[in-house]
């Protein structure tokens, strides 16, 4: 029961979404799920780890080079690729291949973007209707798959479906 609502169930929060095999695992965070799909998209797509980490490292400097012009950034400076993808006492290892400087900080506000456009207007862009993109900020929570029931890392995890708790 919630300390405000008598007649309703606790909200299920963390672990209680997960198979109890990912909690026994211990592999149901983000910290320790987002090393599954780095690696096995890398694989897919042909990349080296050591490769991958380049890409990344770039990808990484680019967003803190527009930190770097932001007033409201948490971190106001250019890092360079190899700044970012190399492990020292100020920007350690998280879980690999993730360092530091390669995740969101804590007490940020995310953001996000929102492109709102007319199916009209759409189609007019569009060469091919497969080529839409769709999406929604989150799929309905019994849809929802977990780490455990994942049957390819490189799927879309929005599409995979597993049954049961």
């Amino acid at each position: 029961m919630t300390p405000f609502a008598h007649d309703v169930e606790e909200p299920k929060r963390g672990a209680a979404f997960q198979k109890p095999l990912a909690v026994k695992l211990g592999v149901f965070r983000p910290v320790t799920v987002y090393p599954f799909y780095e690696a096995a998209s890398s694989a897919h797509w042909g990349q080296t780890p050591r490769e991958a980490m380049a890409e990344s490292g770039t990808l990484w400097s680019r967003y803190s080079e527009a930190a770097a012009q932001n007033p409201n950034a948490w971190l106001k400076r250019r890092y360079a690729p190899e700044e970012i993808t190399t492990p020292t006492a100020d920007n350690r290892l998280i879980a690999w291949p993730y360092n530091k400087l390669m995740v969101a900080n804590p007490s940020v506000n995310m953001g996000g973007a929102l492109l709102l456009t007319s199916l009209a207007r759409r189609a007019r862009q569009a060469s091919r209707k497969t080529s839409w993109s769709i999406r929604s900020a989150a799929p309905p929570r019994k849809n929802r798959a977990t780490i455990s029931c994942a049957t390819s890392f490189t799927r879309a995890i929005r599409r995979m479906r597993c049954s049961g708790a």
